[in-house]
């Protein structure tokens, strides 16, 4: 299985993964078109004894001591609520639900998630999020996105200047987005949640609010896998 090996632009004070207390969301409201019959995305077998959900909480566990974890969830909400009942009972976890996931969009999602965190430090994962192998560093205070370079990028992604910084995201753009970010400070969580909170925005994808975040002042930097180490 190939490791996640990211090169960042940001040269400053890390944040203590061992002491200092993070939030982290994991998007698991939606489905996969054409396999809603299989069920919920977490609830994917990732490997022979391992689902979806169980190999992002390892991958949190292995990387950080001090963390909660807060899962929105939609569709089928009832069968994750059983399995991290069972199985997670001594977790620092919650589940809360967006139960208009069919008509909303992430968006909405982040922001129920949100509105159950009192946090600076907060890290959003994606359901089909590959982070198997990942080392979330990050420096204390900054907003990150994390991409990879790919020869043609059909799906969402950013377009970066040339101190790393995202300048602006779309469909097709030159990096494809993982499915995963950081937000670190204060000002930038309390930015996206007023933008949040604009009702069309309850019908808009993540990285429409990656952009708002942007246009109002929010530095975001980037992590970006190269080609060589995508091939590993």
């Amino acid at each position: 299985m190939k490791k996640n090996r990211y090169i960042t632009s940001a040269k400053e004070k890390k944040l203590d993964n061992k002491k200092d207390f993070v939030s982290i969301i994991f998007l698991y409201d939606n489905y996969v078109y054409r396999r809603k019959s299989y069920g919920p995305i977490p609830l994917f077998e990732a490997s022979e004894d391992k689902k979806i959900i169980d190999q992002h909480i390892q991958s949190i566990k292995n990387n950080f001591s001090n963390f909660e974890i807060v899962i929105c969830g939609g569709f089928e909400c009832d069968k994750l609520i059983r399995y991290v009942d069972e199985k997670y009972y001594n977790e620092n976890i919650r589940i809360v639900e967006n139960q208009l996931f069919e008509k909303t969009n992430d968006c909405e999602s982040i922001r129920i998630a949100l509105n159950n965190i009192k946090n600076k430090n907060v890290l959003i994962i994606s359901a089909l999020s590959n982070i198997n192998d990942m080392q979330f560093n990050i420096t204390d205070g900054q907003n990150k996105v994390y991409l990879s370079q790919v020869d043609r990028n059909t799906d969402i992604g950013a377009n970066i200047n040339q101190h790393g910084n995202v300048e602006h995201m779309c469909f097709g753009a030159k990096y494809a987005w993982e499915g995963i970010m950081w937000m670190n400070n204060t000002e930038c969580i309390d930015t996206a949640r007023k933008i949040l909170f604009i009702d069309n925005f309850k019908s808009k994808l993540w990285f429409e609010l990656v952009n708002g975040l942007i246009e109002r002042n929010i530095n975001i930097s980037s992590e970006i896998a190269t080609k060589e180490e995508n091939k590993k």
